[in-house]
């Protein structure tokens, strides 16, 4: 079977990027896999195997999807494959064509297909349960000629989806979010990622400390929710060293809020931008992941990377991440509750007990997140979208 994978870009950063490239690799092995990508970045090649397709304007600006449709299109008239499965590609123009194409599977990553806002966050860090609207979205689009712009490029989106086979997504509740969207529940699928990393972990860097410590990382933005984990760590004052991996507008912000609440650069280090080998490495020495979003994570693909590497996570109940995190191997805490927090950072500073419990969480992952069992997931999703033709939008 020829597969044709469409992505924005081609990256090794992490999250869907990786998800994309662990997929490509493993199919690799069975099948003739393509890969159209709008852009690569510079650390970023095809694994062995894959065909690599430059199409510029996939993921690019909606003026330009109309000209990125026709090279898409040209490409499987050009390639004639079997399946197309598109990845983080969200312009409708693009996703019609590819729906149009051949046989067609979407993966839905995000929340951009239906909801205009905070990913499902309203601006006071709460979590939004409104069936998105114009009416009910403008509390969190203050501009109302971009609110008008989004909520339709919102609805378009939805609407595109509507006309492939099958539709992926990482998670029971990105399933829920889209079945409120109105899309048929027959034709979605969870097919959750599988831990997988392409990298060899760096050195520890001079900066950063060589002990056991805890790691928290991504974009540092308001609603990853690192103020709140500033404010539980002074509340729980553990006594391993915490470092936060990441940058991003509110790290200024961040770094003032911890020096405000007295904790010094010897309890919790800044360590900017890491390349994912260096995250690789700050996780093979931690002792506890936390994960402190308010949004509501897709599925939280860090924090399953964690686990099965035998690190236990502390994370707040959002979104997908229930998915993956019990409470018996981990702490999942309520949505914004620092107190909660506080106290997990505690539990987990007590001897032995993140230990036990990562155990537990890497023993999880491997039975209930295996690569082979994920990916025969997919596989009966692409036997049901050859099987059945597209419904049409």
């Amino acid at each position: 079977m020829h597969l044709l994978h469409v992505h924005d870009r081609l990256s090794v950063r992490g999250g869907a990027d990786i998800h994309l490239l662990a997929i490509a690799s493993r199919q690799a092995a069975e099948h003739r896999v393509s890969l159209a990508v709008g852009r690569v970045e510079s650390d970023a090649s095809p694994p062995p195997g894959v065909e690599l397709h430059l199409t510029p304007g996939l993921g690019g600006r909606e003026r330009g999807s109309d000209a990125a449709a026709r090279r898409l299109g040209e490409l499987v008239d050009r390639l004639r494959p079997d399946l197309v499965h598109i990845h983080n590609v969200l312009q409708p123009a693009v996703m019609q064509a590819a729906a149009h194409c051949a046989p067609a599977v979407a993966t839905v990553q995000d929340h951009r297909s239906f909801c205009p806002g905070r990913g499902r966050l309203l601006p006071d860090g709460t979590p939004c349960g409104a069936a998105p609207s114009a009416q009910a979205c403008a509390a969190c689009l203050d501009d109302p000629d971009y609110a008008s712009m989004i909520t339709d490029l919102t609805r378009r989106r939805a609407q595109a989806l509507r006309g492939f086979s099958r539709v992926v997504v990482l998670s029971d509740y990105m399933r829920g979010e889209l079945v409120s969207a109105g899309l048929d529940p027959r034709r979605l699928r969870v097919v959750p990622p599988f831990p997988w990393s392409p990298a060899a972990p760096d050195p520890p860097a001079a900066n950063l400390p060589l002990a056991p410590l805890v790691l928290a990382s991504g974009r540092l933005v308001w609603a990853k929710g690192f103020h709140l984990l500033l404010e539980a760590w002074a509340m729980a004052r553990p006594a391993l060293p915490l470092v936060i991996a990441g940058d991003g507008p509110a790290r200024a912000a961040l770094e003032a809020q911890a020096t405000q609440l007295g904790l010094d650069r010897r309890r919790v280090h800044f360590a900017g931008w890491l390349p994912r080998p260096g995250v690789e490495g700050l996780l093979g020495r931690a002792r506890l992941v936390v994960m402190p979003s308010l949004w509501a994570e897709p599925f939280g693909i860090a924090g399953l990377e964690a686990q099965a590497r035998g690190v236990p996570v502390a994370a707040f109940d959002v979104g997908g991440v229930r998915d993956w995190l019990r409470p018996e191997h981990g702490w999942l805490t309520p949505a914004a509750d620092v107190a909660a927090l506080a106290q997990a950072l505690g539990e987990a500073s007590l001897p032995g007990v993140a230990q036990r419990r990562g155990a537990l969480a890497a023993s999880f992952a491997a039975t209930h997140f295996d690569p082979e069992l994920c990916m025969a997931l997919l596989a009966s999703t692409y036997e049901e979208a050859l099987a059945e033709p597209p419904l049409r939008s």
